[in-house]
């Protein structure tokens, strides 16, 4: 494959995102441990000193991969969340959010669920308070839609029971596959909706201690 050499004046963000799609492949099906900075550089059709040109290690390009990812699921709620008035809709806008970035960026994906634990402590800690930031937002819907009153620890775990679902799809969810993203999200979503239903009858929404 023929590599482009890089120089300041060829500085563009498309070059930068060559990199980081090629490392995300790599990093999603070989593991970050795995792979190396003459793959990506391969992958990427660009020189090694043209990788590092950008970043400065493959942590670097890993963390890349990790922030641009969640800081795009968290602009988007900020962005369009605070517009919607009802709880559901603000729900099944996250879910179709959440499954359709997934199914556009899976690798980005895989890459944050699965590899992200091998970054440096700063740059790990950073991404951890980014994530805490989106579950923070979906929480506060999830315990609007339960109600007042209910147990703080009900919410919490319907929440983290929502981010499981949505999550493990990475497993074994193909976008090109004959499920469309949308009709995975309406599974979800009504799956989701019909248990909160349920829990919202019985007892475990009482207020007080159990």
């Amino acid at each position: 494959m023929k590599r482009r050499k890089f120089s300041k004046k060829n500085t563009n963000g498309a070059q930068i995102l060559e990199i980081l799609n090629a490392a995300s492949n790599l990093f999603s099906k070989k593991g970050y441990v795995e792979t190396t900075i003459d793959e990506i550089a391969n992958l990427a059709g660009v020189t090694k000193g043209g990788v590092y040109y950008y970043f400065d290690s493959k942590a670097d390009i890993l963390y890349r991969i990790c922030l641009s990812y969640v800081e795009a699921d968290i602009k988007a709620l900020e962005e369009k969340v605070g517009r919607i008035q009802d709880s559901e809709k603000k729900l099944k806008y996250i879910v179709d959010l959440h499954i359709g970035h997934y199914a556009k960026q899976k690798n980005y994906a895989k890459t944050l669920l699965h590899e992200s634990y091998n970054l440096p402590r700063k740059y790990l800690a950073d991404i951890k308070a980014k994530e805490r930031r989106y579950y923070e937002m979906v929480l506060e819907i999830v315990s609007d839609l339960v109600g007042e009153g209910t147990k703080k620890e009900v919410a919490v775990a319907l929440t983290f029971s929502l981010f499981a679902m949505m999550n493990w799809i990475y497993k074994w969810y193909d976008p090109k596959g004959p499920l469309k993203p949308e009709e995975l999200s309406a599974i979800v979503f009504n799956l989701f909706m019909n248990g909160l239903k349920g829990i919202r009858k019985s007892s475990a929404l009482g207020g007080g201690d159990a």
